[in-house]
């Protein structure tokens, strides 16, 4: 018989906690029609460094996230700003030292998970503040952490 948890990570979450919180609505915001449309900018600090406390490593993290919400305008082609959300969020992600892996390794791995677990806790935060707005509940696009990791490293 396998074990049924043999699926859960051994990366711990502490976090991540909203420090920093904007948002802009449009007085005249409604999504009545047209379609649409969002931008996401991630920013995450660039010296992130691996650390060993008591027994496991640890990765402390933050990330900015700043997201316009757009909307089509008539025929014209341009769109108008719905509303715009600037968050910043802090924490960090850790795994017991005797998981056996070298130290770049368990670097990438919660340097990826810390971005995608920042950003799905991010997702749900945008979800209830739209919810409650007069454009209605929106949901931000899901991201590719190894996309965006390899992003930073070119740009370098």
């Amino acid at each position: 018989m396998s074990n049924q948890n043999s699926f859960i990570s051994p990366i711990v979450l502490t976090g991540p906690y909203f420090d920093e919180s904007s948002i802009v609505v449009c007085r005249s915001a409604s999504a009545s029609s047209g379609s649409i449309s969002c931008s996401v900018g991630l920013n995450i600090p660039e010296n992130l460094a691996l650390s060993h406390e008591g027994s496991a490593y640890v990765l402390n993290h933050a990330m900015k996230i700043d997201i316009t919400i757009q909307q089509d305008s008539d025929d014209s082609g341009s769109k108008a700003d719905l509303m715009r959300i600037a968050l910043t969020a802090t924490g960090a992600v850790s795994v017991a030292d005797s998981i056996g892996l070298d130290e770049g390794e368990i670097f990438e791995a919660l340097r990826l998970n810390a971005i995608s677990l920042f950003y799905s806790s991010a997702r749900s935060y945008v979800e209830m503040i739209t919810a409650q707005s007069s454009i209605g509940r929106f949901t931000i696009p899901a991201i590719d952490p190894n996309a965006y990791v390899r992003s930073l490293d070119s740009e370098a």
